[in-house]
């Protein structure tokens, strides 16, 4: 949000007493957009409400009226009560001399009744023609025929904006103070108190940089007091004893399998290798080998959920004796490999794996039947692919008849589903077989 030097000395020739007297505002707001886009409205913006703030570094009338105009011509597109800006002309507006003694810093400029009404203006009715003339033209109306308009409706919508913020992001002050002598007496023309370059130079030191003193702001610390503590006859008393260290044994037999064939490191290769690829039928058998001889072995072998899918398309046996070494173990969930199982896409693997599963533990009803519908809908849906539906339904009529034989699961839960299932696909010889087994 930092201001360039170069974006700095466009902004100020632009603002400089000549141009704003004589340039009417539609030529001021297009030199204006050709050097500085809508990424540096809001810092440009802030600049612009900190020269205003400070008398002595906006010294001619037409100046003031020319800043007052970009804060409004940079949203122009926005509702104004949207603009962040909003309070800068609300303030402008309810100005008055008689509070200059109250405050001398900080505060927007006391306006003249021409330039009251020109905010007032852009914040209720702007028209072409206002932009057409310059900021001399105004401060030439006659104060006497010129009404300010109602903005009661902008100012209750910036109170209940503000009245949302927290308290503590509303007492802060800016760092800069203005110019006491400047601000009682204004600059005097016969001997002018700042030459331009050096009043440029103050406004560069104010305002470019990363850090530059127009963005800070002084605010009280928020200090939060320590709870007392609470002591009670019967609480226990915590002793710190910082000379205490306690000595670390290491446990060798941890990650040691005890199968003196494979050590773990080449065991847990070959399951990253079997999450990847087919193993070969010697790799298969190892593996299977050691996890067989001691279970806990699958805790050390990094087989997340996420990994378990591929498991079961290049190596289902694996999957299968992965799962069952699972059983029982405290670290681990069954429930998560079995959701990832039933988002697997339905293979001869994948069912597979059901199928041994099955036979081997006791699986939850519910996870049958769901795994069972969500394949009977997978067949449903290939049609476009005859040949390969044809096949996975023939495996899953195998499938379920296999599960029906075993008593896994009561034929009668099923015949809703079923029944119509197998009548879609009546041509298929193990369709009518499951057809016979549910009525029978």
């Amino acid at each position: 949000m930092s201001i360039e030097p170069s974006q700095l000395a466009s902004l100020l020739t632009i603002l400089s007493e000549e141009n704003t007297s004589t340039q009417n505002f539609e030529v001021l707001a297009n030199n204006f957009h050709q050097f500085f886009g809508k990424a540096d409205f809001f810092k440009i913006g802030c600049a612009l409400v900190t020269l205003l703030q400070n008398k002595d570094l906006i010294v001619h009338p037409s100046q003031r009226i020319a800043c007052i105009f970009f804060l409004y011509d940079m949203y122009r597109n926005d509702p104004i009560a949207v603009n962040p800006f909003a309070t800068v002309f609300t303030s402008l507006i309810n100005s008055t001399k008689e509070e200059k003694n109250q405050d001398i810093n900080w505060n927007m400029p006391k306006l003249t009744p021409q330039e009251k009404f020109f905010v007032s203006q852009l914040i209720t009715s702007p028209s072409k023609e206002l932009f057409k003339k310059t900021a001399a033209q105004i401060l030439e109306l006659d104060a006497g025929n010129l009404n300010i308009g109602d903005f009661s409706g902008l100012q209750v919508l910036i109170a209940e904006k503000l009245s949302e913020l927290p308290h503590m992001s509303k007492i802060a002050i800016p760092c800069l103070l203005s110019d006491i002598e400047t601000y009682f007496f204004g600059n005097d023309e016969g001997i002018q108190k700042n030459e331009s370059e050096d009043q440029n130079a103050i406004i560069e030191a104010m305002l470019v940089g990363q850090d530059a003193p127009f963005r800070r702001c002084v605010k009280p610390e928020f200090i939060r007091l320590a709870p007392p503590l609470y002591v009670d006859q019967d609480e226990l008393i915590w002793l710190e004893e910082n000379s205490y260290s306690p000595d670390f044994v290491w446990d060798n037999t941890i990650l040691n399998s005890t199968n003196s064939s494979l050590n773990i490191s080449e065991i847990r290769k070959l399951m990253t290798k079997a999450c990847k690829t087919q193993l070969t039928i010697p790799e298969t058998k190892n593996l299977e080998s050691n996890l067989r001889q001691d279970s806990s072995l699958i805790l050390y072998l990094d087989l997340s959920p996420s990994k378990f899918s591929n498991l079961v398309e290049y190596n289902p046996s694996i999957a299968v004796l992965s799962l069952l070494s699972f059983q029982g173990k405290e670290s681990n969930d069954l429930s998560a490999y079995l959701d990832e199982l039933f988002k697997i896409k339905m293979s001869v693997h994948s069912l597979e794996v059901v199928n041994n599963l099955a036979n081997k533990v006791i699986l939850p009803d519910e996870f049958i039947h769901l795994y069972i519908s969500n394949c009977i809908a997978k067949c449903e849906s290939m049609n476009d692919e005859k040949q390969l539906q044809h096949r996975l339904v023939r495996l899953l009529c195998a499938f379920i008849q296999n599960l029906i034989r075993s008593k896994i699961i009561d034929a009668a839960d099923l015949q809703v589903e079923l029944k119509p299932f197998c009548i879609e696909f009546s041509a298929i010889r193990e369709a009518n077989q499951l057809y016979r087994t549910l009525t029978n």
